[in-house]
């Protein structure tokens, strides 16, 4: 259990950032066997991959500001 406000906060960014790469494993996988055959689907999914990653940034920076 969290002794505080700050530690609970933490958790919850860091569990947040945990289920976006695991959300980036799935999307990993569809690319791989839509890339050559259906670039028009694994483009934009490329693309989420990119914002999952600035996402995680902004995260990781708002998780130092505590």
């Amino acid at each position: 259990m969290p002794r505080n406000t700050r530690e609970w906060a933490k958790r919850k960014l860091d569990a947040s950032v945990q289920n976006i790469n695991w959300s980036g494993t799935h999307l990993d996988e569809v690319i791989t066997v839509y890339k050559e055959a259906h670039p028009e689907i694994s483009q934009p999914l490329e693309l989420c991959q990119q914002m999952y990653v600035e996402i995680i940034a902004v995260i990781e920076r708002t998780k130092r500001a505590f």
